[in-house]
């Protein structure tokens, strides 16, 4: 059993938000959508892998922007309402209409969410209408690749569309890199979403830059530790910093992830959480599937720096064939 420490230990990790390179670019991408709320309709594209932050992103612009929205919405009216000004749903793996309005209805609690595909977009309208509904941030849009909604996806494409050009409201899409592919191929609705278009990506380690992203973002992580008086080896350090690098396959989720199992891994011994704690945590659970059971924190720093080489270049490598797939793809 975790003592109380350790659960708050893990909480203030799973709950931590770093402002690393990646997560300025999209947040700043999206505040400047706000020059156009109430003036026109306009959207962006907000695309990267899972476990990179995307959601977080949204999440954070959603709290950080609702009341501020409200407040100046029900100025506008003299009659007392609800607003909604940011509506935020999934995708459906099924993107037909009638399960998009569904979708949309369920994440504002709309009481009905029943009927056929034209009553349920009249209430959708009606929602968008009446509860004063500026931003629409789709998530998992990937859903709308023809293998999920097969040739009924052009109606929730157009839904999109419609409701952007009928409300004036800002759309932020957001899915794994695949759902541009989707978009792209229905250029009336990719003309609008693209005003702007943001890539997240995993970190990087191979320039001075990106490795100091990277460590700005475990000394965050090293903090957490000295504020809840748990001792750990220094996570910024040149060996260290290439072997959490590939443990996590770059990925901010995946970090937390590992610390988390580190810490429930120490979790009945004393004194510092050490290398060879993490390496007993990562033999439990290996994340990055491409070195499979290889174990970065019982390896020399050369055979590491070799398997990150050879990583790399089997992920660009994957990338590349993936652009001729959908290069392919796109040819009438």
């Amino acid at each position: 059993m975790l003592n109380t420490n350790t659960k708050n230990l893990i909480k203030a990790i799973n709950n931590k938000v770093i402002e690393t390179q990646q997560y300025i670019h999209a947040k700043t991408s999206i505040e400047f959508l706000q020059n156009f709320e109430g003036v026109r309709s306009i959207g962006m594209m907000l695309l990267g892998e899972t476990g990179l932050g995307k959601s977080t992103v949204l999440n954070k612009f959603e709290s950080n922007n609702t009341e501020r929205l409200a407040t100046n919405s029900k100025c506008l009216v003299d009659y007392d309402f609800t607003a909604l000004p940011i509506l935020k749903f999934d995708m459906p793996e099924q993107p037909t209409l009638k399960n998009m309005c569904k979708a949309i209805l369920e994440a504002a609690s709309h009481p009905n969410i029943t009927g056929t595909g034209s009553t349920l977009t009249n209430r959708v309208d009606n929602l968008i209408k009446h509860r004063q509904v500026q931003y629409l941030i789709i998530d998992e849009c990937q859903h709308l690749l023809k293998e999920h909604g097969g040739n009924r996806t052009t109606e929730a494409l157009n839904f999109i569309k419609n409701r952007m050009n009928e409300h004036k409201i800002i759309v932020i899409v957001a899915g794994i890199p695949t759902a541009e592919d989707a978009i792209t191929k229905y250029p009336e609705l990719s003309e609008r979403l693209s005003y702007k278009k943001c890539y997240i990506r995993k970190f990087d380690i191979r320039t001075k830059e990106s490795m100091t992203n990277f460590g700005s973002f475990l000394l965050s992580f090293q903090a957490i530790f000295a504020e809840h008086n748990t001792d750990i080896c220094q996570l910024y350090e040149t060996t260290m910093v290439h072997k959490l690098y590939l443990a996590c396959a770059g990925s901010p989720r995946l970090f937390k992830y590992l610390l988390t199992n580190v810490i429930e891994a120490h979790a009945e011994s004393k004194g510092t959480i050490t290398e060879n704690t993490f390496h007993k945590a990562y033999q439990q659970s290996q994340l990055n599937r491409y070195i499979g059971a290889f174990n970065p924190f019982s390896a020399s720093i050369e055979k590491v720096k070799e398997r990150i080489s050879e990583w790399l270049t089997f992920e660009q490598n994957n990338a590349d064939e993936n652009k001729k797939i959908n290069k392919t793809k796109r040819k009438p």
